[in-house]
């Protein structure tokens, strides 16, 4: 099954006389090489991925082709999910038939988790764009179907954006000159 050789490094034999355990099942999978002996790369994985990956791997030994990029996702002795992506040559004997691969496996669990969250993330998003309709007086926008409404109302729903509202300075002494004008002469 597996032979260490450098990290993610791995030998995979189709006959299980021939499997050689490593190291890489433990740190992939947290189980040791002596826990694995007498089981298929496809005992560590959900049914229905093992039976996918199993026709993936039949397949291309059949017609020695290379195993490039192989998303299978594996279970953990702890029974967490791990992603493990595989990239595999063909390993042939004096006759030219082949009996298993030499590969890497990586794994991707992490990155595959990161790109569900940003996917998540992304679907949550409401982005504003193009050219927007705006009153040059009141500043109110016109909607897709004509109707005007208040800036916020609008970004509010075509957005993710909170409003608070508050005065800048320009307008707070404009709205309340009394309060503004006494603060400037208390400031001198």
């Amino acid at each position: 099954m597996f032979k260490n050789r450098s990290p993610g490094r791995l030998f995979y034999f189709s006959n299980p006389k021939d499997e050689i355990y490593s190291p890489i099942v433990y740190e992939f999978l947290g189980y040791w090489p002596e826990d694995v002996i007498g089981r298929r790369p496809f005992d560590f994985m959900p049914e229905d991925e093992a039976k996918r990956l199993e026709m993936v791997f039949q397949n291309a030994l059949e017609e020695g082709r290379l195993l490039k990029a192989v998303e299978n996702v594996n279970i953990h002795k702890d029974g967490s999910r791990v992603t493990l992506e595989t990239n595999a040559v063909p390993i042939f004997d004096e006759s030219g038939a082949t009996i298993g691969y030499r590969g890497v496996h990586r794994n991707i669990t992490d990155r595959r988790l990161a790109e569900k969250k940003l996917k998540e993330a992304l679907n949550k998003v409401k982005v504003l764009s193009g050219m927007l309709p705006i009153c040059a007086s009141c500043k109110k926008i016109r909607d897709d179907k004509g109707y005007w409404q208040r800036i916020e109302s609008y970004i509010s729903e075509h957005s993710e954006a909170v409003f608070s509202h508050s005065l800048c300075p320009d307008c707070a002494k404009k709205l309340y000159p009394e309060i503004y004008n006494v603060k400037d002469a208390d400031d001198e």
